[in-house]
């Protein structure tokens, strides 16, 4: 898949998810993002997901 989440998670096509509640979107550092998500104000919630 895109991403992965639990304690060995590294980058995928997408970002590990641990820990992504609350986090804004596009922020995750070693990761390139495009201008649109890193603007976005996206703040990641259950919701959102």
């Amino acid at each position: 898949g895109c991403h992965k989440i639990g304690p060995s998670a590294r980058n995928a096509f997408g970002p590990p998810l641990n820990g992504i509640i609350g986090r804004q979107a596009g922020q995750q550092e070693s990761y390139v993002y495009t201008d649109a998500m890193k603007n976005s104000g996206l703040v990641w919630t259950r919701e959102e997901l």
